[in-house]
């Protein structure tokens, strides 16, 4: 290829050497932290998009602050979100916090709610993060639910009120 075209240099893509999502986010927010780094097809649905990799980065270390504090590394957390910009923010700050992010169905009914309460028992997950637009619902098929449910939740407005000290 250099034959054909002797000036071209080829530049190795940075992002190519790292290894883990955290990694990659990281490097993007400092990199180019007004960059775009999501954007919903609906944003009539989620205001105040597009988010860049800056915004995103900060979002998710105040989640991870929060969820450090609560678990342990390798600690899995049922994530129940429907399809909401919020889920970004918590899914990444799980994974920043070094925990096991296990996101599942959003429950329609009493059947749902029982199988995501087994998948929950089954990984051995203490907590729970869900939307808050989902809280009512929840609340109340938790309070259907057969038997201990034995999950900690919390809603992701409850999470990364505050600035990330180092994690």
């Amino acid at each position: 290829m250099n034959e054909l075209l002797p000036n071209l240099t080829l530049v190795e893509d940075p992002v190519a050497s790292l290894r883990t999502v955290p990694e990659v986010l990281a490097a993007r927010a400092e990199w180019h932290p007004d960059r775009v780094a999501f954007t919903p097809l609906l944003r009539v649905v989620a205001p105040g998009l597009p988010v860049t990799y800056g915004a995103l980065y900060r979002r998710a270390r105040r989640v991870a602050a929060d969820l450090q504090a609560r678990d342990a590394p390798g600690t899995p957390v049922v994530l129940v979100f429907p399809n909401t910009p919020d889920f970004l923010d918590v899914f990444l700050g799980t994974i920043l916090a070094g925990l096991v992010a296990v996101p599942v169905a959003v429950p329609r009914n009493g059947r749902g709610m029982e199988r995501l309460l087994s998948l929950a028992g089954t990984a051995r997950a203490p907590l729970a993060i869900a939307s808050p637009s989902m809280r009512l619902r929840l609340d109340r098929m938790l309070g259907d639910a057969e038997g201990g449910h034995g999950l900690d939740w919390v809603y992701a407005d409850e999470l990364g009120q505050t600035d990330a000290p180092a994690f």
